[in-house]
């Protein structure tokens, strides 16, 4: 399975095993999309990712 250059769409990357699996997706080079409940969660988890990794887009759906 090809794991670089997709777009992944992730649902609840606020902490733990998401985020990393986020940031971890995203090291590879693939576009990441995600979306959670709460808009402050996504925001801090945001602004980790960006720190580290430069860039993800993150939804809130609620």
């Amino acid at each position: 399975m090809n794991c670089a250059h997709q777009t992944i769409f992730i649902t609840g990357p606020t902490s733990g095993v998401s985020l990393q699996m986020a940031s971890r997706l995203h090291q590879l080079g693939n576009q990441i999309i995600a979306c959670g409940n709460s808009r402050q969660p996504l925001d801090s988890a945001r602004e980790v990712v960006q720190k580290t990794l430069g860039g993800i887009l993150l939804i809130p759906t609620s």
